[in-house]
């Protein structure tokens, strides 16, 4: 062996014993359980679970209850160096299965990097719930409007783009909570808070549980969609006009089971700690939209456009999620919908087309002329057109006299999609415009 070769060798194990050596003096959580496993009304749930910590760099190891993010427990030292925690099981919890996400914090309450292969997470079910099985469904394929046009080489291009050009724009909610579930703001109130903040329509989508309330308390009324959220292995779904009461236990069972029913599948906070890996995106088929922004400022816009990039189509779209307290904040992020009127069958079938863009408060326009994309708003800021995994295409600012962009396509971009950033900092979506060339 050369002598290069065999310092080379030597580096590559070094490197290799040294990262070993970093992982086992990683913390490690294991033998988590739950017991009982399935328990009723009335019984004591028990979690444990073992660490091993030789740095001590743990400090606290929190369960979250993923279908009530709002519910977190810290676990205690018991009995033979395990750690854990007991809780009375009340009527309030669903028949459903419930997952506890365990997380390690150090003593400044950042996150503890955990050994590979630690368990991070424990699993009960509540009653008998009953399964659900729905044949598979197909690959989200709604139809788009086809132009023809010349690219800036003068080459031909096809654009395909779901804006239909209706008379009518309609402010909006998908993803929100009441006392319901694990909101803090009874339903009648937060309906007021909606129409107060110029939405035309609203889905409260409570956990497990179909919020049907249309009125606000001084008797005003808001066009509603009915729904809720489901919490899932792989993370959490809003279901859109979906009521049924069956319970399904992966997230593809239940996008086939809403799909069937005739409803419309987001995913919900997909960057969050209980969101979505690329794994669980590639293996999902059948969802319309993604959570693009969840509240102020829960940016999924990288996962959003890697199901783009990987040839889904799949609609962007911004929700509070609001959980909070009658004084909170509400329409921090929503959607607007072009539809011929407001009621609750054109907004789905509008949903369902992507005839609607995302955002925090400005307005946003679209028009093609030829082979151009132009932007426009009503505030002056910063216009990016991006393309494939979210790359910067063309970034224009436009000053007092002036509220809009424009993007010569090429044809060679695969998609290409709007994003606006007002004065304030709050943005605008649009939808993807894909783009190809003419055969």
């Amino acid at each position: 062996m050369m002598p290069r070769t065999r310092f080379l060798c030597a580096v590559l194990l070094s490197v290799c014993l040294a990262g070993a050596a970093c992982a086992q003096a990683l913390p490690r959580i294991s033998e988590a359980k739950a017991d009982p496993l399935r328990p009723v009304v009335g019984d004591t749930l028990r979690l444990t679970c073992r660490l091993q910590d030789p740095s001590g760099a743990v400090k606290t190891v929190t369960a979250v209850v993923r279908e009530l993010p709002d519910v977190r427990v810290r676990l205690q030292p018991v009995e033979g160096g395990l750690l854990g925690f007991a809780v009375p099981v009340t009527a309030e919890l669903q028949p459903m299965v419930y997952h506890l996400d365990l997380v390690a914090r150090d003593a400044q309450g950042f996150r503890v990097r955990l050994a590979p292969g630690s368990t991070t997470t424990a699993s009960f079910t509540i009653g008998q719930p009953r399964v659900t099985k729905a044949p598979p469904a197909p690959d989200f394929r709604p139809p788009l409007v086809a132009v023809k046009a010349t690219a800036r080489d003068g080459k031909p291009i096809v654009i395909r783009h779901p804006y239909r050009s209706h008379a009518n724009w309609y402010k909006g909610q998908l993803h929100c909570h009441t006392t319901n579930s694990d909101g803090r703001t009874p339903p009648p109130v937060l309906v007021g808070k909606y129409l107060d903040n110029g939405c035309s329509w609203l889905q409260i989508s409570d956990h497990e549980v179909v919020t049907a309330d249309d009125r606000a308390p001084d008797g005003r009324q808001i066009v509603r969609l009915l729904g809720r959220e489901r919490a899932i292995r792989e993370g959490d779904m809003v279901c859109i006009n979906y009521r049924e009461p069956s319970i399904t236990l992966t997230g593809q069972d239940t996008i086939n089971a809403v799909v069937r029913a005739g409803g419309l599948v987001m995913l919900a906070h997909p960057e969050s700690d209980v969101g979505y890996d690329r794994q669980e995106l590639d293996r999902l088929r059948g969802m319309a939209l993604v959570e693009m922004m969840n509240g102020p400022d829960g940016d999924a816009s990288r996962e959003w456009d890697y199901l783009l990039s990987t040839g889904r189509v799949v609609w962007g779209a911004a929700s509070d999620d609001f959980h909070g307290n009658p004084e909170g904040t509400t329409s921090r992020s929503f959607v607007v919908v072009n539809a011929p009127r407001l009621d609750p069958a054109a907004l789905l079938e509008n949903l369902r087309l992507g005839n609607f863009y995302a955002s925090q408060g400005p307005m946003l326009r679209l028009e093609l002329r030829g082979g151009a994309l132009r932007a426009s708003s009503d505030q002056q800021g910063w216009f990016a057109f991006r393309g494939a995994y979210g790359v910067c295409l063309h970034r224009v600012f436009r000053g007092p006299d002036r509220t809009s962009a424009v993007y010569e396509l090429t044809g060679d971009e695969g998609y290409v999609r709007v994003e606006f950033r007002g004065p304030e900092g709050k943005m605008a979506w649009s939808q993807p415009f894909f783009v190809s060339r003419a055969k």
